[in-house]
């Protein structure tokens, strides 16, 4: 307990010591600090200055600044058939404004052409295929007339042909999508 008291009277006295310096340590620095003299210089002169006449008119200043320019509205062309661009108008600028309906770029037509007619003689060839595939379920049927008491009712199917028939009429249907679409 005398331990305690003692801690805490040394703690008082050497706070009060610590604000004693303190203060005057910063008495000492307004005492020593340097003071403003004014200097007894005056301008004489009057600025020369350059007056001119206003003229009326439409003028375009031209302001040099610093920074970036962002747009209002920006938006990306992208072409949905492929192809090279052939022809470039003068309306289509970077920053320019276009009303609707411009035509801003025209697309050389081989690649669009070559496109749609790959993808019909894939449709072609897939009908094709599916044709064979009908005409093979033909004889099949045929043939399973022959040996109908030894197929199971699972294995018909296979000997129908049925899913050889479904790959080419999904197929037939891909290929009339792509054609759609290159159209």
């Amino acid at each position: 307990m005398k331990a305690l008291i003692v801690r805490i009277i040394v703690t008082i006295i050497l706070s009060s010591l610590v604000i004693w310096i303190a203060a005057v340590v910063i008495t000492w620095i307004q005492e020593t600090a340097p003071s403003a003299e004014r200097s007894g210089a005056t301008r004489r002169s009057a600025a020369l200055v350059e007056t001119v006449v206003a003229e009326f008119g439409d003028f375009h200043p031209e302001i040099a600044v610093l920074g970036t320019v962002e747009p209002a509205r920006e938006i990306t062309l992208s072409s949905q058939a492929p192809g090279r661009v052939s022809e470039l108008f003068p309306e289509f600028v970077p920053g320019g404004i276009v009303r609707a309906g411009v035509l801003l770029v025209r697309i050389d037509p081989a690649d669009f052409t070559n496109s749609l007619n790959i993808r019909r003689s894939e449709l072609h060839r897939a009908r094709a295929e599916l044709e064979l595939e009908l005409a093979k379920q033909i004889v099949a049927r045929r043939e399973l007339g022959y040996i109908d008491e030894q197929v199971d009712n699972v294995n018909v199917a296979l000997v129908l042909r049925e899913p050889q028939i479904a790959i080419s009429q999904a197929n037939v249907e891909v290929a009339e999508t792509a054609v759609a679409n290159a159209e």
